[in-house]
């Protein structure tokens, strides 16, 4: 199964659904798109999980699930 992934510019790309490739995060390059898979320290994993549940708590909302995106640029394109 694949999942859209939705970005800047207008582009979607697909990938792996998590439950079949493990839970991770994104790294996008605004000048070429490229692409880079990032897992992150159990420590930090649980930090933003915290803040996703608190953002959502604010708005009577039962989150699920959550994803990050960290849009700049890669270094090529630095």
């Amino acid at each position: 199964m694949v999942v859209p992934h939705f970005a800047t510019k207008g582009l979607s790309r697909y990938e792996l659904a998590e439950w079949l490739r493990g839970h991770h995060h994104h790294l996008v390059c605004i000048d070429c798109g490229a692409v880079e898979d990032v897992e992150i320290p159990t420590k930090v994993e649980l930090r933003l999980e915290s803040i996703v549940s608190e953002v959502a708590t604010k708005s009577e909302f039962q989150p699920l699930d959550h994803a990050l995106e960290i849009e700049g640029r890669c270094s090529r394109c630095a």
